[in-house]
């Protein structure tokens, strides 16, 4: 774990690419488009002014990609849709097809917390989500090295039980967004890193009033 953590320290530097990042761009609202659809199945639990707090929640997201664009020219590293597609279609063995179906579970039954400040399912899903992504990204702000063995220890190192593969599934969906922007602050000179790693606390905590704005008047 902890070669790997250094080995984003290690790596050459990259020329600038204008297609890396036009492709983080690309695949980042990918990602916001799948975010959004669960608003649109709980449309009936609306209120009347609804739409300013999914363009506030979409309009963030693209704030955030404008911060990274720069960044992501140097150091983002474009997912294969080849690989997506592997990824899903792989034949998975017994333990891992139980693994995540248990980490579906308490994930599904973790975010209907939220049922309680009238957040309706599917949408307690994004909640959640944003919610242990800051907690994680709190973290980061003051220990980004361990945010980062965290997920390397959960989610990329063998999976050989149940177990395993129950941690790989549920921590990949509680951390992997803060995982992988705080990839690209960590690039950058020590204070701006820090300074980045704060604004992105502060910018989910945001997306998560965006969401209770969308059900609560």
């Amino acid at each position: 774990m902890k070669q790997k953590v250094n080995s984003h320290k290690k790596t050459k530097k990259k020329k600038f690419s204008l297609k890396r990042g036009l492709k983080f761009l690309l695949q980042g609202n990918f990602v916001v488009l799948l975010i959004i659809f669960p608003f649109f199945i709980n449309k009936n639990h609306w209120y009347e002014n609804s739409h300013i707090a999914i363009e506030t929640f979409v309009i963030g997201f693209e704030l955030l990609f404008i911060l990274l664009f720069l960044p992501a020219c140097y150091h983002f590293e474009p997912i294969s849709i080849n690989r997506v597609i592997q990824s899903i279609t792989k034949k998975r063995e017994k333990k891992e097809r139980i693994g995540m179906a248990v980490a579906f579970i308490i994930i599904s039954l973790l975010s209907l917390g939220f049922l309680g400040i009238d957040v309706p399912f599917p949408s307690t899903y994004i909640l959640l989500w944003l919610t242990t992504n800051m907690m994680y990204a709190f973290l980061a702000v003051f220990w980004q090295r361990l945010a980062f063995l965290i997920y390397y220890a959960n989610v990329h190192d063998k999976q050989t039980s149940i177990m395993d593969y129950l941690r790989k599934y549920a921590m990949f969906f509680f951390i992997s967004l803060n995982h992988y922007v705080q990839q690209i602050f960590s690039k950058a000179p020590f204070l701006l890193n820090k300074l980045f790693a704060t604004l992105f606390v502060i910018f989910l905590f945001w997306q998560c009033i965006a969401v209770i704005k969308i059900f609560n008047p």
